[in-house]
């Protein structure tokens, strides 16, 4: 490359890295970066996965046991998934 353009190249990005705009950004992002997976952390801590209870309405007597062996998933822990009540 010619010594001129990289001279040009040079001023230019000194005269960008110096800008109000440039230091703000560069201080900010890795607070924000640090902000964001932070929430996502603690917003994983303090929303666990808990058990759903489920109210089911079954006048033939016919549904409620088909329904509740077919969804037989468990949590983490080993607690069931969903509870069902039958009405």
């Amino acid at each position: 490359m010619n010594k001129k353009v990289i001279a040009v190249i040079f001023r230019e990005y000194i005269t960008r890295i110096r800008t109000k705009g440039f230091i703000i950004g560069t201080l900010i992002t890795p607070f924000l970066l640090v902000l964001v997976f932070g929430g996502i952390y603690i917003f994983a801590i303090f929303f666990q996965p808990s058990t759903k209870t489920y109210q089911i309405i079954d006048e033939t007597g016919s549904v409620y046991n088909e329904f509740t062996s077919s969804l037989s998933d468990t949590l983490e822990n080993g607690a069931p998934k969903y509870r069902f009540v039958e009405r």
